[in-house]
């Protein structure tokens, strides 16, 4: 069979050609990348092997084969947000000494997400913007410590003592060396004696050395000289007693009437010296030979004749005691050691006398005068006057008229006899005194009737 041969001819494929885009950038704003990918070429290539053509041109957007960007942060990743933060720290000093403060000598960049440096770095000044000034920080820059401040101060604390008995001082035996800062002890001691520079004197603190309770007694004050008929008898004898503390010897303040009722009564003393006995002068004469001694004493004589006798209207009463309406019989060891002269009712304590003129109190009113002169009863219609001098001489002590009942001021203030002499005043007497001598003429005196005993009076009828 024979095998006819066909010849037929195919047509080479047709080649496609495509572009694609070459030489990637990435887009920036303001020097940072904005995340997208853009060409700047376009080349040629054949769609079925992708082998290029070499032929190339611009990849511009108003040609139809143009690539625009793409969305790449891989490619063209978001710059961070960068800032400044201080490095290289160090203590500012003044000398070799910090002052406290803390301080930066350079600033470096940062990226602000990741914290990682950027490498740009430069000086931190004060002009820059991103200038970060010192900071007081005195635990990274601690203060010099300055040495300290010593001084001392007591210890071992005693009771100063005389004869065995605080007297209200305390003092230190030693001295004890401390840091003024902390008041913490450095653990030295020294004794506390006058000679050093830092010794500490003494001083009184009656709680920490309290007195020992103090012992009173009475003692004699105003002393003169018991007379009798104006002449010394040798008798000394005090007007009045105070109350003194017998550890000190110092006065407390209160004093009484030296009266014999009266527990610490101090009885007169025979003192010759003190109270010397009149001159006795011894004259001579003859008669058969034989001598004789006559006497004579020169003391003031007494006046012969007698003063008027006190009468209703014209007397004056002069007591060492208080008057009142009544009397109190003392007993030893009462409680109420106190006694009153019944006025117009002469007493051993007192004088009751008429007109006259006395020239001399201590020999007018003996019995008054030794008992310290403490009341007057003046009736109505009589005049009473006492000088401060004998012989009515000196200042007017006393310029009044009856009715009037003296009480010595001295008893007004007195703290243990004051409060019941005030009662005693100011009571209702029995009649007639209480008539006689209302509460409205009985008065204080207006100075210490003890004073009175050594001047002079006037007594006249009115």
């Amino acid at each position: 069979m024979q095998v006819t041969k066909q010849r037929y001819w195919i047509d080479p494929p047709t080649i496609q050609y495509g572009w694609r885009p070459i030489n990637p950038y990435c887009l920036t704003y303001i020097g940072n990348n904005t995340g997208q990918q853009g060409w700047n070429d376009l080349e040629e290539y054949n769609l079925d092997d992708g082998i290029a053509t070499g032929n190339t041109k611009l990849n511009v957007i108003n040609q139809l084969e143009y690539v625009a960007p793409i969305s790449n942060e891989t490619t063209c990743p978001i710059p961070l947000e960068k800032a400044w933060r201080p490095i290289n720290p160090y203590c500012v000093k003044t000398g070799v000494d910090n002052t406290g403060y803390y301080a930066y000598s350079t600033l470096e960049e940062y990226y602000v997400d990741t914290l990682q440096a950027t490498g740009v770095t430069k000086s931190n000044a004060q002009e820059d913007a991103n200038y970060i000034a010192p900071t007081y920080n005195i635990t990274k820059c601690p203060l010099p410590i300055p040495p300290p401040v010593l001084a001392w101060r007591v210890t071992d604390m005693y009771c100063v003592k005389s004869s065995g008995d605080n007297t209200g001082d305390k003092a230190w035996s030693n001295l004890r060396e401390y840091d003024v800062d902390t008041g913490i002890d450095t653990g030295v001691i020294k004794p506390n004696v006058l000679s050093d520079p830092d010794y500490v004197a003494p001083v009184q603190d009656f709680i920490s050395c309290p007195l020992p309770l103090p012992i009173y007694a009475w003692r004699g004050i105003n002393q003169y000289c018991v007379q009798s008929n104006g002449v010394n008898t040798g008798y000394q004898k005090y007007n009045a007693l105070e109350e003194y503390d017998v550890d000190t010897g110092i006065a407390t303040g209160s004093t009484k009437s030296n009266v014999s009722f009266d527990i610490d009564y101090i009885a007169p003393v025979y003192n010759e010296t003190a109270c010397p006995l009149p001159v006795i002068e011894d004259t001579y004469a003859w008669e058969g030979y034989q001598p004789f001694c006559e006497t004579i004493v020169t003391a003031e004589p007494v006046p012969d004749e007698p003063f008027p006798p006190p009468v209703e209207n014209c007397r004056v009463h002069f007591s060492g005691l208080l008057m009142s309406d009544r009397t109190i019989q003392y007993v030893e060891g009462d409680s109420d050691p106190l006694n009153y002269s019944i006025i117009y009712e002469e007493d051993i304590y007192s004088e009751f006398v008429g007109s006259g003129d006395y020239p001399d109190n201590e020999l007018a009113f003996p019995k008054a005068v030794s008992w310290t002169f403490d009341g007057i009863a003046i009736d109505k219609g009589t005049r009473l006057i006492i000088y401060e001098g004998k012989n009515f001489t000196g200042s007017i002590l006393l310029n009044v008229i009856g009715p009037k009942l003296i009480y010595n001021v001295k008893w007004d203030t007195d703290i243990g006899y004051g409060p019941v002499y005030r009662l005693e005043k100011e009571k209702t007497f029995t009649e007639p005194l209480q008539t006689n001598y209302p509460q409205s003429v009985r008065v204080w005196s207006n100075t210490d009737m003890h004073l009175w005993n050594t001047g002079s009076s006037k007594i006249t009828c009115i």
